[in-house]
């Protein structure tokens, strides 16, 4: 999946801030957003209680995102 494209995702988010809980703890959204820099800046700046959980290639460039990020603090 190309950077900048347009994609339907949902996020598992581990508080009861967002619409459809799962359970007493967990809740899913679905939002449309341009995968950039920018959405990979949001997403970590929601702290480690969310989770990008599909499509599955969004998912592996915020694992690899993430691996970048920790590689400045080796």
């Amino acid at each position: 999946m190309a950077k900048g494209s347009n994609q339907k995702l949902k996020l598992s988010i581990l508080c009861k801030i967002m619409q459809e809980e799962t359970d007493d703890d967990h809740s899913l959204i679905a939002v449309d957003v341009a995968i950039s820099s920018q959405f990979f800046g949001w997403i970590f700046g929601l702290g480690s209680e969310v989770k990008v959980t599909s499509p599955e290639a969004v998912v592996k460039q915020m694992q690899d995102e993430a691996k970048a990020f920790l590689k400045n603090y080796e």
